[in-house]
């Protein structure tokens, strides 16, 4: 009997390996991203005399985390002169150490910014970045596409302030890859300063996005936190994940207190598209100009702006309940 017992575990032991072989393993990937990243100005004359490591350090336990880190560059990288009258966001190439530091991979530069110094400055702010390792993306239609674990992932990076968005031409630009990404990403500029709601135009774009096959949505400009949210895209079978603006990483805007809260994005993906969205909070150290977590009231500022309840700590690690 205890043989028989014995082979039938046995048995048993075998037929649950071979169901663990031949099981299919979802791929999945974790991706960080966080809003606008300004390294001119004040943020220069701060960190550019001793170096630039430290600057979005702070950040460095969600990125080194993640397997690719996303930021919105508004500085352009470069001596070009201004092509007109306008904010000089302008920062030094060695500027792009501060990303290189805080394992950035990629950083978007469809915005009102790239052409601040005209192609010149876009051309030297593109090589900067190039130089240290990190992937720009934008301004233009064409996306970046990479494979992660085993997940092709399609990124596309639209500015919708310079110009309104052509949303048929970015709608044709998506579904042109639909068929082929496991998922689709959208970096986008849009939307009004300083407001802390969406406005009729990002949901009616992040709407148009989401049926053309965006599975994840990350925007930026308003230079203050808007909330994350779930839409279902028409005739689309899973939902998009849209944070319609992750403020400011690090900007050195004096007011409202608003403009100096930031947060980065944890988000879990896989074949069945986005699985889990953490946040990390943070803010802006006026005195250095740095990136430093946030305080506990800043904390509960940013989840009430943000509307999510997985809030991380400074570890950026998921505490156990």
């Amino acid at each position: 009997m205890k043989r028989s017992l014995s082979l039938g575990a046995l048995t048993l032991g075998v037929a649950l390996l071979v169901i663990a072989v031949f099981q299919p393993v979802e791929h999945t990937a974790t991706l960080a991203f966080t809003g606008d990243v300004m390294l001119g100005r004040y943020v220069a004359q701060s960190n550019a005399p001793g170096g630039w490591d430290d600057t979005l350090s702070a950040l460095t336990p969600c990125t080194s985390a993640a397997d690719i880190a996303f930021a919105n560059l508004e500085s352009p990288l470069t001596k070009a002169p201004l092509i007109e009258d306008a904010l000089d966001l302008r920062a030094p190439q060695e500027a792009s150490h501060a990303l290189q530091a805080s394992y950035f991979d990629l950083v978007s530069l469809a915005n009102n910014h790239a052409f601040d110094a005209g192609n010149q400055g876009l051309h030297d702010t593109q090589q900067a970045l190039l130089k240290v390792g990190i992937q720009p993306i934008g301004p233009g239609e064409e996306p970046w596409v990479t494979q992660v674990n085993g997940l092709i992932l399609v990124w596309f990076a639209f500015d919708d302030i310079s110009a309104p968005l052509n949303m048929k031409m970015v709608q044709e630009a998506l579904e042109t890859y639909r068929s082929d990404a496991d998922l689709i990403i959208v970096s986008i500029h849009w939307g009004s300063e300083l407001n802390s709601a969406p406005n009729y135009r990002q949901r009616s774009l992040a709407s148009g996005l989401a049926a053309a096959g965006a599975d994840l949505i990350v925007g930026h400009h308003p230079h203050v936190l808007q909330p994350v949210e779930w839409i279902l895209g028409s005739k689309r079978e899973r939902s998009t994940l849209v944070a319609f603006s992750l403020g400011n990483a690090l900007f050195d805007q004096a007011a409202p207190p608003a403009v100096r809260y930031g947060a980065m994005l944890l988000v879990d993906v896989g074949l069945s598209g986005v699985k889990n969205v953490c946040a990390f909070p943070t803010q802006v150290d006026p005195r250095t100009w740095r990136v430093v977590p946030a305080s506990p009231s800043a904390t509960e500022a940013i989840q009430r702006n943000l509307g999510l309840d997985c809030m991380l700590p400074p570890t950026c690690q998921v505490e156990e309940q």
